[in-house]
């Protein structure tokens, strides 16, 4: 019998928390969460210099009905989720976040100072170290690759999934849960290659995108 009911969005292509091991995907190893990290603070000060028009398209890249929903955990940091957030937030409401507007568009004392301190940095990149400014044409290569790490956690998670289900589940069960599994990892497959065929239209037309969406 063939499933042709709509499919619910999958909850563990990536992080989904960080109280559960068993949930979400981590990088193998300490020069992998440092390169993860730079990679998701080096997006969002692309996204917040870039003009509003590029920005709104890589938003829409990312963001849609048939691509990830907002809150969906695409950041390996919960705060760098906060800030996208916000901004694709703003870009919904058609009012993109600048550089010089960061720090004011939130509420600072719902945040600690760490929180504070990743917003100066987003909104004053050093040069030199730790967070140079990424150009505008660094923009899209940034969001594949923010994509691909988000999908490689969600192989992760899937597999300390499977992990779990094969020390504690009956051997009859087996084949379901790996049928489940599977079906779950296609449909991250799916959004993964929308979002990268968005991410190779050209910029700067970031078209329609329902504030539902976001």
């Amino acid at each position: 019998m063939t499933d042709t009911g709509p499919q619910p969005r999958p909850e563990l292509e990536t992080v989904a928390g960080h109280d559960d091991l068993d949930t979400f995907g981590v990088p193998v190893d300490v020069d992998e969460i440092d390169a993860t990290i730079t990679l998701e603070r080096e997006f969002l000060t692309a996204l917040v210099w870039a003009p509003p028009s590029t920005a709104a398209a890589i938003v829409h890249a990312l963001i849609g009905p048939d691509r990830l929903p907002v809150d969906a955990p695409l950041f390996y940091l919960p705060d760098h989720g906060t800030v996208f957030r916000r901004l694709a937030g703003a870009v919904a409401e058609g009012t993109p976040v600048s550089a010089t507007d960061l720090v004011t568009a939130f509420d600072l004392t719902e945040h600690d100072d760490r929180f504070a301190h990743l917003l100066m940095e987003i909104a004053s990149p050093n040069p030199l170290h730790p967070w140079p400014l990424p150009t505008e044409a660094d923009l899209p290569a940034l969001a594949r690759s923010l994509a691909d790490q988000w999908l490689r956690r969600g192989y992760q998670a899937l597999l300390a999934r499977m992990h779990t289900v094969l020390r504690e589940e009956r051997t009859s069960t087996l084949d379901q849960h790996w049928l489940a599994l599977s079906r779950h990892q296609r449909a991250a497959q799916d959004v993964h290659d929308r979002i990268l065929t968005a991410l190779d239209a050209p910029l700067g037309h970031g078209g329609d995108c329902p504030t539902s969406a976001i």
